[in-house]
């Protein structure tokens, strides 16, 4: 192969040379024939893949030049949305309580924090205690919550009337026990 490039003059003359070469018989003649002839089928395919590529490259032009309008148009908006300034107090996602921005709700803080010491106090006891247990744990610390574990709030007063202590509406159970004279849970 040379490195004489494909001129359409160049080209034209390979084509005539084919043409003379048919005449011919002999293997000299057939063999150049052959070649000029696997040479000039290569030139029509490059020919083809060339055409090819220059449309798949006019339809790439095309679509990069929609995607960078696409890309003008996203950074514009969110360069309008950063000069943006935000409302002072927003609404939280989660609770929907009102909250200064940049600063953590304190009504989620807040029922974080409530949930962690919770989960210490539930940690921090034993799983099932007997009555004995409860009552023994009652006399030496009377602040524990071991009689009652439902989630409901402490509503009721206990029977005597005068005891200090509540019980759960839910299961009238008292986490403290009553030790007045009349009684009571």
């Amino acid at each position: 192969m040379t490195d004489t490039p494909m001129t359409p003059e160049r080209e034209r003359t390979i084509r005539i040379w084919h043409e003379e070469l048919h005449g011919l018989t002999d293997r000299t003649a057939v063999a150049r024939r052959e070649a000029l002839g696997d040479l000039l089928a290569e030139v029509d395919r490059l020919r083809g893949e060339l055409s090819d590529a220059t449309a798949e490259l006019a339809e790439n032009a095309r679509a990069m030049n929609v995607l960078c309008r696409h890309r003008e148009t996203a950074e514009a908006r969110v360069a309008e949305l950063e000069a943006l300034k935000p409302a002072r107090f927003q609404d939280c996602q989660a609770c929907g309580a009102s909250y200064e921005y940049g600063h953590p709700c304190s009504a989620c803080e807040f029922k974080k924090q409530m949930a962690d010491v919770q989960a210490g106090i539930r940690d921090a006891l034993p799983c099932a205690l007997s009555p004995e247990q409860a009552r023994r744990i009652e006399q030496e610390r009377p602040e524990t919550n071991t009689a009652h574990d439902c989630n409901l709030p402490l509503v009721r007063r206990l029977d005597c009337g005068h005891c200090p202590h509540e019980i759960c509406q839910d299961c009238d159970r008292s986490p403290h026990t009553c030790r007045c004279a009349e009684g009571g849970t």
